[in-house]
């Protein structure tokens, strides 16, 4: 006949982002509009499109780069935080990189409720390193009539989930996140459209603009190994 127990709660939190606007300019002069070219019926829609790969390289490196969010100001632009502005747990030194580091990452995401398989985004240094673990003679094997040697590693498989390795020449050469991407992704607040801007001479004008932001959810699902070396 005992009355029935509380049962034990937290409250719910959530992280939170700023947007961030990615914005160039288009400038063509009126002679070059005029100008029939083969296999380009717009010039202005055609520097547009050129600016769009610009800008996506640029909103990946902020996924590098920035280290928080910022809400901007009347001098200072509007930033949205990247990787590092979240994973503020599951931290482990890479210093002398080596095999047990990296597993020790991935099972620290693990212990704390990550699933995976998760991507590391790897500095081309960081992946010849991550490469060099399991690139040897205890898991390579050659055939005689094979022409080819060498081994390209695409996933590592750990006792703890599997690790997709993301080549990207813009990531750092002292940190590897293991992103687990079911709990984080870019959020399209805006996408690129070019837009016409007022003529200031003998020229057309546009603009390119999108507004993006990382959104990160159960920071302690995802790792990052520091001070690789």
């Amino acid at each position: 006949g005992d009355d029935s127990d509380d049962v034990a709660f937290s409250d719910r939190t959530s992280h939170s982002n700023y947007t961030q606007i990615l914005h160039q300019e288009v400038k063509v002069s009126r002679s070059q509009r005029q100008l029939a070219q083969y296999g380009i019926s717009d010039e202005m829609a055609y520097q547009g499109d050129k600016v769009i790969p610009s800008l996506m390289r640029l909103l990946e490196k902020h996924f590098y780069t920035s280290t928080v969010s910022k809400a901007g100001s009347a001098t200072t632009p509007r930033q949205m935080g990247g990787y590092q502005a979240f994973i503020t747990d599951n931290k482990i030194s890479g210093a002398t990189l080596a095999q047990s580091q990296f597993e020790n990452a991935v099972k620290a995401a693990y212990t704390d409720g990550g699933s995976g398989p998760w991507v590391a985004g790897c500095h081309p240094d960081n992946l010849q390193k991550v490469k060099n673990f399991y690139d040897s003679s205890n898991f390579l094997r050659v055939d005689r009539t094979e022409g080819t040697v060498g081994m390209v590693i695409e996933r590592v498989l750990t006792p703890y989930g599997s690790v997709d390795l993301l080549l990207d020449r813009w990531a750092k050469t002292a940190q590897i996140p293991l992103i687990d991407p079911k709990h984080a992704g870019f959020l399209t607040y805006y996408p690129f459209t070019q837009e016409p801007l007022a003529k200031g001479g003998d020229y057309d004008l546009s603009e390119v603009v999108g507004e993006f932001t990382l959104c990160v959810r159960q920071d302690k699902a995802h790792a990052m190994l520091t001070n690789v070396s």
